[in-house]
């Protein structure tokens, strides 16, 4: 029952951890993330004819920005869908630069979170392996209690047997000639 009890945990444990997806594996050039009002923020990053295109739709202080940017230039800027002429967008500078900094940190941070989901299948795999040994263990231990079991039993036949022979013997002992001192040989004085 306790080895069981022990395999269930074991093969729950291996499930759990075979089951984790790793989502920080997301590629940094096509990342999409959603803010907390639940507006789309999307950032892409292509390689089209040798141009590194980079694409930016986003919320920022209840606006929404659409950057594109190819080889580090900004090529297009549209606020809450209005398209903004290149002559305008010093007026963006900062908000730009916000926005750009901020896409920095992110790709930061998924450099960090590709770093420990690596870490992590790491650290899944060798938790597969070591649940493997375990259940593996898990069954040379049930065996080995069943033995112990059947080791026990066959003691106990035995044990039966021997008591049997014991009272045996003792009757025979009482049934023989000068057992108990009173048989002949025996002197009564």
């Amino acid at each position: 029952m306790k080895t069981n009890y022990i395999k269930t945990n074991i093969a729950l444990a291996a499930i759990i951890l075979t089951s984790f997806t790793v989502t920080a594996q997301t590629s940094i050039q096509e990342k999409a993330t959603y803010d907390a009002d639940r507006y789309g923020n999307s950032y892409v990053n292509t390689r089209q004819d040798g141009k590194n295109i980079e694409v930016v739709d986003t919320h920022w202080h209840d606006k929404y920005y659409e950057i594109k940017m190819v080889d580090g230039k900004m090529t297009s800027l549209s606020v809450d869908g209005e398209k903004i002429p290149s002559a305008n967008w010093g007026k963006y500078t900062e908000v730009i630069a916000e926005i750009k900094e901020q896409i920095k940190r992110d790709k930061e941070q998924a450099q960090r979170d590709q770093a420990q989901g690596k870490l992590d299948q790491e650290q899944a795999s060798r938790d597969q392996i070591q649940a493997k040994r375990d259940m593996e263990q898990a069954a040379k231990d049930q065996e080995q209690a069943k033995k112990e079991e059947e080791q026990a039993a066959n003691d106990q036949v035995q044990a039966k047997r021997d008591q049997e022979q014991a009272d045996r013997d003792r009757e025979q002992a009482k049934k023989r000639p000068g057992a108990g001192g009173k048989g002949p040989g025996t002197s009564e004085t």
